[in-house]
Order: structure tokens, then C-alpha cells, then sequence
């Protein structure tokens, strides 16, 4: 039996630009969120019913972790750069999400489905 391998980090395109394509779900809500601090941050809660969350970084890196267990730091945690898209499969990875600002004005935007 292999294991799914969970959730990546990776850079959508679409006719040769950057871009996000979420196919077969509504969108439930969405989300600006702002690593700027330098403190950790997670999502805010996800609306009834989301079990997927998909985002693009602006601005700046941070790093991250959505296993739910230690908290990122600065030097640990997935890089995530400006222009790289975020996608959660599910509602836990969604409620585990943190992030912490490695570099710049970091701003995660995404949507909820």
C-alpha cells in the first residue's frame, strides 16, 4: 500500500503565466493573510464544509508546516517564494497550517472550496 505523499507547495502555469486553476469545487471563502511579523501564523478557521485550500504568496518567503507539529522558525519549515502557489487537501492540513516570514512583505491570498 503506498502512502499519499500529502500536500505540495508548487508553481501553477497557465499559458505560460503564473496562475491558479481549482477545477470541480465552489469556493466557501477566502483569505488575505499577512507574514509580515516575523511571528508564526496559521489560517483562520476554514468555512463549514471546506476540505481544500489553495493560495499564491505575494511579496515576500516565508517557511511552513502543516503536519501539526512544531512550529516553523525562519530556517525550518517548507520555503515558500513569492509567486508560489499553496494547495491543502484537507480540512486537518488546513486547521495545521503555520507559517512564519523568512523574507519581504509575505501576503498569502487564496480561497477556501
Amino acid at each position: 500500500m503506498s502512502q499519499d505523499p500529502g500536500p505540495k507547495v508548487i508553481p501553477v502555469t497557465k499559458d505560460g503565466r503564473e496562475g491558479v486553476q481549482v477545477v470541480g469545487r465552489s469556493a466557501t471563502g477566502r483569505v488575505t493573510l499577512d507574514v509580515t511579523d516575523g511571528l508564526v501564523h496559521g489560517l483562520p478557521a476554514a468555512p463549514a464544509g471546506s476540505t481544500s485550500f489553495v493560495g499564491v504568496l505575494e511579496g515576500g518567503s516565508i517557511r511552513a508546516w502543516w503536519d501539526g507539529g512544531a512550529d516553523p522558525t525562519a530556517s525550518a519549515g517548507v520555503l515558500i517564494q513569492a509567486g508560489d502557489t499553496l494547495t491543502l487537501v484537507t480540512a486537518a492540513d488546513i486547521a495545521a497550517f503555520r507559517g512564519i516570514q523568512v523574507s519581504g512583505t509575505a501576503v498569502l491570498q487564496g480561497h477556501y472550496a
